[in-house]
């Protein structure tokens, strides 16, 4: 496996003025657990509605295992499968988990749901961030495949 680790993962996600920040702070909580660092920034929507965007940050491979372990093995399964378009220039996987579903104690990535329910839905949106060495995209790409592909056999033994 490609030498490296995993920084820093946050999740971030919009409440609504019209939704409860205590249910959309419990969806979040279900992924990142207890240990997750909290804060919550007033926005703006269009037409002036206010709104909150809610992050968590937490650190290591540790983050990124607690946030995997809540999925099944058809969601890890398209990480794998998807993963080199989900990382970016910055040595960052970008994945949406579903927010509702998050709720309900079943998280989904947001990419399994179909269309129309995708469109529905709001998502809890996920940053991983990774530093590897050296440092280089292929470089990310090969490590947080080795990561993932780690914690889905771990999730599967």
């Amino acid at each position: 496996m490609t030498e490296g680790k995993i920084t820093t993962v946050v999740c971030w996600v919009v409440c609504h003025a019209t939704e409860n920040e205590e249910s959309v702070a419990a969806a979040v909580r279900y992924v990142t657990g207890e240990k997750a660092a909290f804060e919550s920034r007033k926005a703006e929507a269009h037409f002036h509605q206010p709104m909150k965007l809610i992050y968590a940050r937490m650190r290591g491979e540790g983050a990124l295992e607690r946030i995997i372990s809540t999925l099944g093995p058809e969601d890890r399964e398209e990480l794998l499968r998807t993963l080199e378009e989900r990382i970016d220039d910055s040595n960052t996987l970008h994945f949406r988990l579903d927010k509702q579903s998050c709720f309900l104690g079943s998280p989904r990535l947001s990419s399994k749901l179909d269309e129309r329910t995708r469109r529905e839905h709001d998502s809890i949106e996920v940053e991983v961030r990774a530093a590897t060495y050296p440092g280089s995209r292929e470089n990310a790409v090969k490590f947080i495949y080795g990561v993932l592909h780690d914690l889905n056999a771990r999730g599967q033994g």
